[in-house]
């Protein structure tokens, strides 16, 4: 990790952090590329300077360092060090710890949802191959997964492989049950969930992962600005008269923009509002940007629920009151 503080450029691993911080004045101004362990270097860093005298950098939007061509530590702490005596660096929002715990626990549940759909997928092929097409839920319910083996007699690798399916499939399930019984130990001591998950589409872990994402919606000027944060706004190319609008930018966090589509797929099913625009768009667009728009929908309503405490009372999230848990 390499820091410029006001004085000097240092290259500092992670165990010479006490070390690094004896050489820090109380005056001193110190910038950083955001990575995986910013919060950690920030909390060491408060140990000498104030808040105010840390910079933590988006390189996404510092160009200089995200498009150079020669991009060695060296050059990007150069380039810190100018832009900051300049106080010119674009800052990354750092998230608190709790709520990087909370997303660490659904990204994990996530990945042994998928982790199950890729075993499940495994045995359909299995079984193809033998010439037998499952009904998905002979896979999916728990009691006609039991004697799957027995009922088509299988024998040899084939037994095995689908044995050895079916029991990381019922490995992984406990292992989800704990995540949940987590979390939902954990969603008493995150404000604004409730208020979240009376939206129509969102469920608890949804209303948790995205909370812990966006974080303080002050920091958000307007949907628009929170659209873009998750990356569900399209690029835009505006050159003289011409205007070109392209794909989502998919900036931002990958899991926040997971939980939104898989929101607003549920939404189209019971939220008859929404259901009509996601129909009326189809008969236009893919049903994937129809969702993708529903989605941007979402976040607008997520948005004015965070800021005005808003909780929606019926499904179609029409009626709503302040409500502040």
């Amino acid at each position: 990790m390499r820091f410029k503080i006001s004085r000097h450029i240092s290259t500092v691993k992670i165990s010479q952090i006490e070390e690094f911080l004896k050489q820090i004045n109380r005056i001193d101004k110190v910038a950083f590329k955001a990575t995986v362990n910013s919060l950690f270097l920030q909390n060491m860093l408060q140990k000498v300077i104030t808040l105010e005298n840390i910079y933590v950098v988006n390189t996404l939007q510092f160009k200089l360092i995200s498009k150079s061509v020669k991009k060695t530590d060296k050059n990007d702490a150069r380039l810190l060090a100018e832009y900051l005596s300049k106080d010119m660096l674009p800052e990354a929002r750092l998230r608190s710890e709790s709520d990087n715990q909370i997303i660490n626990l659904i990204e994990t549940r996530d990945m042994l949802v998928s982790s199950n759909t890729a075993f499940k997928n495994q045995i359909h092929n299995i079984l193809l191959k033998l010439g037998i097409k499952l009904k998905s839920s002979e896979v999916s319910v728990k009691k006609n997964r039991r004697n799957l083996v027995e009922r088509y007699e299988l024998a040899g690798v084939y037994k095995f492989q689908v044995e050895f399916a079916l029991s990381n499939i019922e490995h992984n399930y406990a292992e989800i049950a704990k995540l949940a019984a987590k979390l939902e130990e954990l969603k008493s001591t995150m404000k604004q969930v409730e208020n979240l998950s009376s939206i129509c589409g969102i469920g608890d872990k949804s209303a948790m992962g995205i909370k812990a994402i966006v974080g303080d919606i002050t920091d958000f000027e307007s949907p628009d600005k929170l659209a873009a944060y998750v990356g569900l706004c399209p690029r835009v190319n505006n050159s003289n008269e011409t205007v070109c609008h392209g794909r989502i930018t998919k900036r931002g966090n990958k899991l926040v923009r997971k939980l939104l589509v898989q929101c607003a797929w549920v939404s189209i099913r019971y939220n008859p509002l929404l259901k009509e625009f996601y129909t009326v768009l189809k008969k236009k667009k893919p049903s994937g940007k129809a969702i993708i728009a529903v989605a941007r929908k979402l976040v607008y309503q997520i948005y004015y629920t965070l800021k005005y405490n808003w909780y929606f009372t019926n499904t179609e999230n029409t009626e709503k009151e302040i409500k502040v848990f």
